[in-house]
């Protein structure tokens, strides 16, 4: 994936992991962050500022559908991300802080 600036028209960085075609990518965190699904089964967070990946989840099937939206949890704002792989099931992921400590739900569809 690659990150432009519109005014200039350059190319900001080029935020490389995904090893398939990525299906989806949703603006978080007052668009400082991406977060990216793709069809080798990974959720990626990408710190935008920075251009660096700031986490991995790995799930078992390739993921096409993805929100993103900050939630107010534990006196901190939280990235909380909901991500559906094409077996029916659902991530819920929340990534804390700056050392970007992670934590998941999972749930399957009816």
């Amino acid at each position: 994936m690659r990150i432009w600036d519109l005014d200039t028209g350059r190319q900001q960085h080029r935020l490389e992991g995904h090893t398939a075609p990525v299906w989806n990518v949703v603006l978080a965190d007052e668009d400082r962050k991406a977060v990216s699904v793709s069809e080798d089964a990974t959720v990626r967070i990408w710190d935008l500022d920075k251009g660096t990946l700031a986490a991995t989840f790995t799930c078992e099937s390739p993921l096409q559908a993805v929100a993103a939206t900050m939630v107010f949890h534990n006196d901190s704002n939280v990235l909380t991300v909901i991500a559906g792989e094409n077996s029916g099931r659902v991530h819920i992921l929340r990534l804390e802080g700056e050392n970007n400590t992670a934590s998941q739900s999972d749930g399957a569809t009816t």
